[in-house]
């Protein structure tokens, strides 16, 4: 998953803002889903296989206003009726090295505030077994420094509600949420790199029927917050 809005002026964050690009937050971690969309369908197309389990690509909106569009996915799944869910994968700001270490931060905790807990998602020790072939990615477990970042971003939905997730995502910049989050500040090369290690993990856990982790039925059971109540009716979804 990835999120598709930027602040807006609306937004208290924000500073007056004309033609805001949010390129690293969150075009970055869109174009890293297409790019994952597209290897795996390339992988089926030339091998002439297909993946055992069903792979979702969710782009939700309201993130930023709190993750609303995630939580509306995991309400409200009526499109996916007898699906069931094993893990989460979010791309959040990806478009930046990290300082003096890798190109990306990724972190798979069952709760961001305890970074130790990592160890004990099944999901974090297959991603930290992953190397890719070109790149230098590396892959940090319960990484301190974005650990609120894990809690911001729309993996903390799936978190709540049980399920492994990770969070693909790079350093943060000071500039975030400012006009100044340009496509001239974005690291192509990092985002490549994010992209084809999740499609190595994501294709991972695609092509097999082992039992890496407990499968959670749709809708997924969450605890109240303060953008849903129980009046809360779900999105009428146009039949295609």
């Amino acid at each position: 998953m990835a999120h598709l809005d930027g602040l807006t002026r609306q937004h208290k964050e924000a500073e007056e803002i004309r033609n805001y690009q949010g390129a690293n937050d969150n075009a970055s971690g869109v174009t890293a889903l297409l790019r994952v969309s597209e290897t795996l369908s390339r992988w089926e197309r030339l091998t002439k296989k297909k993946l055992d389990r069903d792979v979702i690509f969710v782009v939700t909106s309201a993130e930023e206003e709190g993750n609303i569009g995630a939580e509306a996915f995991a309400r409200f799944p009526g499109h996916l009726a007898g699906k069931r869910i094993v893990a989460a994968i979010n791309f959040d700001m990806i478009g930046l090295r990290v300082s003096g270490q890798s190109p990306l931060v990724g972190i798979g905790l069952h709760t961001g505030k305890d970074p130790s807990s990592a160890r004990e998602n099944p999901l974090s020790r297959r991603a930290g077994r992953i190397r890719v072939k070109g790149s230098n990615v590396s892959f940090f477990a319960g990484h301190r420094r974005v650990a609120k970042a894990f809690d911001r971003s729309d993996n903390a939905v799936f978190t709540a509600a049980g399920l492994p997730t990770l969070l693909y995502m790079g350093a943060v910049p000071k500039y975030m949420h400012t006009s100044r989050d340009t496509v001239g500040r974005v690291d192509l090369e990092a985002i490549d790199a994010t992209a084809r290690h999740g499609a190595r993990l994501i294709k991972s856990l695609a092509s097999s029927h082992s039992t890496l982790m407990a499968a959670s039925a749709l809708p997924l059971t969450l605890p109240k917050t303060k953008s849903w109540g129980d009046a809360i009716q779900p999105a009428k979804i146009p039949a295609h």
